[in-house]
């Protein structure tokens, strides 16, 4: 099922761009999230853009909430659970 404009939840926010130019954010969207065995709920700032090659950021928030920990060189997360065990979850191409 494809998200629609009125999924949005409506924001003044305005974000620095890594060129420190700012870009105003069209709202937030709510996402259910599968990242390795954990299912969360992530909020997303919708943004335009043509500058990148990405199409999402993980933020501190998300971050801190699925208890990763991000490695943009080997394009991985290390996972942690609430047991006490660890997950290594791999990028899609």
């Amino acid at each position: 099922m494809g998200r629609t404009k009125n999924d949005q939840i409506p924001t003044r926010l305005i974000v620095t761009n890594f060129a420190r130019g700012i870009t105003k954010t069209h709202g937030i969207l709510d996402v259910d999230v599968i990242i390795g065995t954990k299912k969360l709920k992530i909020a997303f700032f919708v943004v335009d853009t043509t500058s990148t090659t990405y199409n999402a950021l993980l933020g501190r928030d998300c971050i801190h909430q699925s208890l990763c920990v991000p490695s943009t060189l080997h394009q991985q997360l290390a996972l942690w659970h609430e047991e006490g065990f660890m997950e290594i979850v791999e990028a899609d191409p």
